[in-house]
């Protein structure tokens, strides 16, 4: 009889998603560069100021930054990642800081190794040898 495998680690995903994170990342980024030097850093806030569907999106937008954040600093404790950058570029760029932080996340779960779950016998093994 075959045991059955193990649910993936938490962190199985995290390769996939770092590959999602970067092709969307680096077009947004270059993008929103572009935006902010032909319009100015601050131009979204006056936009904000006059109509009500950019504010409502503005909201939203530190909303989820902020949410994001809460999950990013234990995660990256965790991770044996500096969150203090990725902090900073959330608050100046948005969610640039946090797919920037995805992409690296992954990369430190690759470097490591993570990503591959164990069978429930391999899980077992190292019970057995832990006693």
């Amino acid at each position: 009889m075959v045991a059955p495998r193990a649910p993936p680690y938490p962190g199985s995903m995290t390769k996939p998603l770092g590959i999602v994170a970067a092709l969307v990342l680096l077009p947004f980024a270059a993008w929103s560069t572009w935006l902010a030097a032909d319009t100015g850093y601050f131009e979204f806030l006056r936009l904000a100021g006059r109509e009500p569907w950019a504010l409502q999106l503005l909201i939203d937008l530190v909303l989820s930054c902020a949410l994001f954040t809460l999950w990013l600093v234990p995660d990256a404790r965790r991770r044996g990642i500096a969150a203090w950058p990725y902090l900073l570029v959330t608050l100046a760029a948005g969610s640039m800081g946090g797919l920037a932080y995805l992409v690296h996340r992954a990369v430190v779960a690759h470097r490591a190794g993570a990503g591959a779950a164990p069978s429930v016998g391999a899980l077992s093994q190292v019970r057995q040898g832990a006693r």
